[in-house]
């Protein structure tokens, strides 16, 4: 099972639509580098288990955003409230996900 990962603004308006009146959903973003504000990658298990990381080729976060606002927010989720623009958040929150996508 693979976390969606966001390639193109065409992907994302076919996400946003999976995920209907949840607060977000989880995607593969994770934080690289929990003491650098900014460094995001996608994070995908291989069939062996290790992580493979690839860089964020398209973004697009919410103004002001990844901000680690409260400690922890290593983890990237588009929300409904931000036009459905990315934020960083708890990992630990509960949220909607889509794990493959085909388009």
């Amino acid at each position: 099972m693979i976390a969606v990962i966001i390639k193109h603004c065409r992907g994302a308006e076919v996400l946003y639509g999976a995920c209907n009146g949840s607060d977000g959903f989880w995607t593969a973003g994770q934080r690289e580098d929990p003491t650098q504000e900014t460094s995001f990658v996608w994070k995908v298990m291989t069939s062996n288990s290790v992580d493979k990381e690839m860089s964020l080729n398209y973004t697009n976060w919410y103004d002001g955003e990844p901000n680690n606002l409260f400690p922890m927010e290593s983890c990237l989720v588009p929300r409904p409230v931000f036009a459905y623009e990315w934020n960083d958040g708890s990992c630990t929150d509960q949220r909607c996900y889509v794990c493959e996508l085909d388009l």
